[in-house]
């Protein structure tokens, strides 16, 4: 079966045609100077300067020009309606038939005419330069609504080819993440891989969950730690102690540190101090001047030492420091596990909250 491109019917086509030649000849007429825009006192300075030029005009062309008393009206109203807007075109409309009247018609320098013949010329100029005002006035308010609805719509495209590439940028990220969460945990965890790799899919998608949540414009840390212990939000605020100042991180901190900490959590409910009912755990953060500090420290749990073999937990553990390009230091202690990551401020906490805050929210 032929499929066939629809066709625009000629109509609009031709519709479109017309729309696009109008607006740009409408382009090459519009004049837009910020001090004589519609309103605005310029505008009306220039309607007046205007209806001056046009008179000395007409009367220097006097002789050359007999039987033609607005010639020069006309141009100026128009000018002036198109740089000026309706308001100032009238304006120029009224003041140019005044004019016309006390320099230009017999007898002159007086507003008293005795010919009817030019009394009825003035009746005619005056309502056709109002109209003319009002039209060209119109035209330029059409001007702009189309320029402003064309910008708005120019802005909406841009903000959505924006939207789409970040989309695909942020998509390309998370695979990529999780490709290496597969990876390793296939690799170094074969037996328990369906486990391990769910719960640290859950663990990321806690961080997406607060990223969209606050529009990809950071995290608290408080928010985030909570999420990553929410499997332990029993024995918060009894056993696990959780305190720092109000800061925000910003997304790719959040996203590092956050896998570390569920990292961290799930080490301690398995061999470190929640694995047990009398340990504890203190997570701390704050800034010191332009450095930032988040700590874990287990203790009266059970006896801790180094894991025979480099799991893909420690290494997450170990390289949250590459993510924000500062140190982390991890001891298994005998007392207990101690986690510390040290960084510039300005790595891992948004601009607006990078201040000086040593003490504890």
């Amino acid at each position: 079966m032929d499929h066939q491109k629809p066709i625009s019917s000629p109509d609009e086509s031709e519709a479109v045609t017309i729309r696009e030649i109008i607006w740009r000849r409408l382009s090459s007429l519009y004049i837009d100077v910020p001090a004589l825009r519609p309103g605005t006192v310029g505008a009306y300075a220039f309607a007046i300067v205007a209806v001056g030029v046009a008179t000395a005009l007409r009367m220097v062309l006097d002789p050359y020009v007999a039987g033609v008393q607005f010639i020069t009206y006309f141009p100026a109203i128009v000018i002036t309606s198109l740089v000026g807007g309706f308001g100032a075109g009238l304006l120029c409309a009224l003041l140019s038939t005044a004019a016309a009247d006390f320099f230009v018609l017999s007898p002159l320098w007086s507003f008293y005419i005795d010919d009817p013949a030019a009394v009825a010329d003035l009746l005619l100029f005056g309502p056709l330069a109002t109209c003319l005002a009002f039209l060209i006035g119109r035209m330029r308010l059409a001007f702009e609504r189309e320029q402003a609805a064309r910008a708005l719509e120019r802005k909406k495209r841009e903000e959505r080819e924006f939207l789409i590439r970040e989309i695909n940028h942020r998509a390309k990220n998370m695979l990529s993440v999780v490709n290496a969460i597969a990876h390793q945990t296939a690799t170094r965890n074969p037996e328990d891989f369906i486990e391990r790799f769910s719960e640290r899919i859950k663990a990321l998608s806690a961080n997406q969950d607060l990223l969209i949540r606050n529009e990809w414009q950071g995290v608290e840390v408080e928010e985030l730690v909570h999420a990553q212990l929410a499997h332990f939000a029993g024995i918060i605020g009894s056993r696990i102690a959780v305190q720092g100042a109000k800061l925000r991180l910003n997304a790719a901190a959040a996203q590092a540190i956050g896998l570390a900490l569920h990292e961290l959590a799930t080490n301690a409910g398995k061999y470190g101090a929640l694995s047990t009912d009398t340990g504890r755990v203190d997570v701390n953060w704050r800034t010191d001047g332009d450095t930032f500090n988040l700590s874990w420290t287990e203790r009266d749990g059970p006896p801790v030492s180094p894991p025979e073999r480099r799991g893909f937990g420690t290494i997450v553990m170990e390289t949250t420091a590459d993510f924000v390009d500062g140190a982390v230091d991890l001891d298994y202690a005998t007392s207990g596990l101690t986690w510390r990551l040290t960084c510039p401020a300005a790595n891992a906490v948004e601009p607006q909250d990078h201040r000086h805050c040593d003490k504890p929210a």
